[in-house]
């Protein structure tokens, strides 16, 4: 019995870790291979009505905090992508200008986490 369960569990965590294994990326049904997440943030033009904005995040240390982050953040209409970094304290941000303003994703940051979020200093693209 303790075998079997060792052997259930082992296949298991191969199975999640070849699953995960692309970089933390899902395929998406009907298409031929998910865009890359850095795709998005490398763009040099976004459609219009689109914007980027990098967001300084203060108080964050690890993964979780920045799931918390993006989390709190994507819930906002207009949210296209947003993409947290504990290490640079930062939070990437695309977002539609017609949907909702760079104010109200720092306010949001503010309220929601338990992080501090400030206006950038320049918006980007």
């Amino acid at each position: 019995m303790r075998k079997m369960l060792g052997s259930a569990l082992a296949l298991l965590l191969v199975a999640g870790l070849v699953v995960a294994a692309p970089g933390g990326q899902e395929k998406k049904e009907g298409s031929e291979q998910a865009s890359s997440p850095q795709t998005v943030w490398e763009a040099s033009e976004l459609p219009e009505g689109q914007a980027k904005a990098v967001i300084a995040v203060s108080g964050m240390t690890c993964g979780k905090c920045c799931v918390s982050v993006e989390q709190a953040v994507t819930k906002l209409e207009g949210v296209v992508a947003v993409k947290a970094d504990y290490e640079k304290g930062i939070a990437k941000v695309i977002y539609q200008t017609d949907k909702v303003k760079v104010e109200d994703i720092v306010k949001t940051i503010n309220e929601k986490t338990s992080f501090k979020a400030s206006l950038p200093q320049k918006q980007v693209g």
